[in-house]
């Protein structure tokens, strides 16, 4: 399989930033980082997953504070 298919097949896209997709990106983003990418480290330079919000803020209904985190914390998380 080509480099280009691996990172094809290896990008996880979420649409929206609201308070579940901000908490499964989070969780999908452990998972290929603790578990997935130790049994199959090879893999580890095609995984990624980004959050993609149509809004201004990520976690909108919520305070301007844990906006400004969560939003730091993604874009330090999302793609390796």
């Amino acid at each position: 399989m080509s480099d280009e298919e691996k990172r094809r097949l290896l990008c996880f896209v979420l649409v929206g930033a609201g308070p579940i997709n901000v908490e499964f990106g989070g969780q999908l983003f452990d998972y290929l980082a603790d578990d997935v990418c130790k049994v199959f480290p090879d893999l580890r330079d095609f995984v990624c997953v980004r959050i993609i919000e149509a809004g201004e803020n990520v976690l909108g209904p919520y305070s301007p504070a844990l906006q400004d985190y969560a939003e730091n914390l993604i874009r330090k998380r999302t793609c390796y």
